[in-house]
């Protein structure tokens, strides 16, 4: 009986720490792609506006194809530990699906988060940036007419997608 008790801990231990890692790796892998699309876009605009080679570009475009190596491992993983095959390219039908997956207090957890982030997107991050865009533009004496314009989509982005939330619970 004692043992039992203790393989239940045990196996229980593992199973967090399966989970755990598992998670820890998919934000890393998504900080990785930002990252590295940044380092892309950034690349490829120097070398057109610019019109100047760098090796960043090569390095940045190796580093593309790298990640999306690791994602076909990545996704192998969730489908091993998970038992959820994930598209290579999937749809937020598909992740929607594979959230779905998650038992009860992992899912719940997610949406509380989800919620928080996007909570602080609207009210906290984005008011934020349009002050630092200000004053950028104060400072060097010229509007920052792209990154407002930028800052505004997605501030509207974020609200108006909340409009079909609103339109299929509320009828």
């Amino acid at each position: 009986m004692y043992q039992e008790e203790m393989d239940d801990d045990l196996n229980e231990s593992y199973y967090v720490q399966m989970y755990r890692n598992l998670e820890f790796g998919s934000i890393a892998f998504n900080i990785a792609i930002v990252a590295i699309l940044l380092a892309l876009f950034i690349s490829v605009s120097e070398e057109i506006v610019l019109n100047r080679s760098n090796l960043t570009l090569s390095l940045s475009f190796l580093a593309l194809v790298l990640v999306f190596n690791a994602q076909k491992y990545l996704y192998k993983t969730i489908s091993i530990v998970r038992q959820f095959d994930l598209a290579f390219f999937s749809t937020p039908k598909d992740v929607l699906d594979y959230i779905n997956s998650y038992d009860e207090g992992e899912r719940q957890a997610n949406f509380e988060q989800s919620f928080r982030i996007l909570f602080q997107l609207n009210q906290y991050v984005l008011p934020v940036l349009y002050i630092f865009l200000f004053i950028i533009s104060f400072l060097t004496g010229e509007i920052q007419l792209l990154a407002f314009v930028l800052v505004g989509a997605i501030h509207v982005y974020i609200n108006v997608m909340q409009l079909p939330m609103v339109k299929r619970y509320f009828k």
